[in-house]
């Protein structure tokens, strides 16, 4: 491959192809964002929506729609900004800083392993996610505290918002460091069947986490509490008996501590499935509502949207690690981006940066595909006779301030609903 690129007579050739297609993404994602912007300027209700929705209910959506849309035009300014920014300068900078960091902690400690590439790369990610978090951080304060509580959704204290912080930290640092050190390892050790090892890694992994995040991450957020006996509790385990669905334990999260915005979510493996609701959907659906809703979601369990979804993903991931594979000893990879000797963690990261195109391709597929399991959940809960589903939805929508009337562009490339 190195030898077509010199062939072609393009200096940095990755470079400029991955950040040739960013700014083409952010343009052409701008575009977009634009068509929607316009829909939501406008005041007059579509006819469609007569007699589903209150003019101020349309109103009230617009007015959401647009202050997110104005906010989100200056954040992407500012995340373009950004990726200049760590294209020409940052990303080599935080790499090379942390290397001699490392090498003289090494030396000083005696312990060689601090200088080896995975620790230096678990370095350089905590430190990234951390400035990342820190350059993003006036971006989610202006959203959480202005546009949102202005809209009366946000029931976040500031303390709160930063124990989020610090604790999304520590929790990152804690499973996704060592996650990524032995990720690298595999892939050091993997030889001509990377793409198999680090395939069955990544598998093994989600499903770890799978299991750990409702049990020991969520908890550290949210409070979970069992749903008191009474009519919704008895209604939603006769569902579940009904479709067999083997419903072990149900709950409901004080997601009101953050929000006014409600969900509902199953999660679980084979016979030990649990069911999440949040306070929320609870205040603003009836409890026939709220079963029309989880019928919905077993709908998902039914026809096994999760486990096709999570063996696309694996495809994919299987695919993108073989393709890596055939490029991890490509000195041209970690050159063209600016890094001076070869490393496993650099080489990985470069390699992500110049499929993100085909990310953003996948990406419009999936919510094609996810949209079309969106339909056939809502069709599997009318076919068990919950015809109010289509009520329900729309008290959520409303409640939540979801867009109306958006942009059919747009709602093709970004909705998943």
């Amino acid at each position: 491959m190195d030898a077509f690129i010199d062939s072609l007579g393009i200096d940095h050739f990755y470079w400029k192809l991955t950040y040739g297609f960013a700014l083409f993404a952010y343009i052409f994602e701008s575009y977009i964002d634009w068509r929607q912007h316009k829909k939501l300027q406008e005041t007059k209700m579509p006819s469609q929506l007569k007699g589903i929705v209150q003019e101020g209910e349309f109103l009230k959506s617009q007015a959401y729609g647009l202050e997110k849309s104005n906010f989100g035009f200056v954040a992407g300014v500012y995340e373009m900004i950004l990726t200049v920014i760590q294209a020409f300068y940052l990303n080599v900078a935080i790499w090379e800083w942390v290397g001699g960091l490392c090498e003289s902690m090494a030396q000083e400690t005696g312990y060689e392993w601090l200088a080896s590439d995975s620790a230096r790369g678990a370095v350089t990610s905590i430190l990234s996610s951390v400035l990342s978090k820190i350059l993003h951080l006036p971006f989610s304060l202006y959203s959480t505290f202005v546009i949102e509580a202005k809209h009366n959704f946000n029931q976040t204290t500031y303390g709160l918002f930063f124990t989020d912080l610090i604790k999304e930290t520590l929790v990152y640092i804690v499973f996704m460091v060592p996650i990524l050190t032995v990720f690298l390892k595999v892939i050091e050790w993997g030889g001509r069947f990377i793409y198999i090892y680090a395939t069955i890694f990544i598998a093994v992994v989600l499903v770890f986490m799978m299991t750990i995040y409702p049990n020991f991450i969520a908890p550290l957020f949210n409070t979970f509490q069992p749903l008191p006996e009474g009519e919704l509790r008895t209604a939603i385990e006769s569902l579940a008996r009904q479709e067999k669905f083997p419903l072990t334990e149900l709950y409901v999260v004080d997601g009101s501590r953050r929000s006014s915005h409600s969900n509902a979510y199953f999660y679980g493996f084979y016979k030990n499935q649990r069911i999440v609701l949040y306070d929320t959907l609870i205040k603003q659906l009836d409890p026939k509502g709220i079963v029309a809703v989880l019928a919905h979601e077993l709908g998902h369990w039914a026809m096994s949207h999760t486990l096709q979804r999570l063996g696309a993903m694996l495809v994919q991931m299987f695919v993108f690690l073989f393709l890596y594979g055939q490029m991890s000893n490509s000195e041209r990879l970690y050159k063209d981006f600016g890094y001076k000797e070869p490393s496993t963690f650099v080489s990985f990261m470069c390699f992500a940066a110049i499929l993100e195109p085909v990310g953003h391709v996948l990406g419009f597929f999936n919510n094609v595909w996810s949209r079309k399991n969106e339909f056939e959940a809502d069709a599997f809960a009318v076919s068990r006779g919950y015809d109010n589903l289509a009520d329900a939805l729309k008290i959520i929508a409303v409640e939540n301030l979801g867009t109306l009337n958006p942009d059919p562009i747009y709602s093709a490339y970004n909705y998943s609903h």
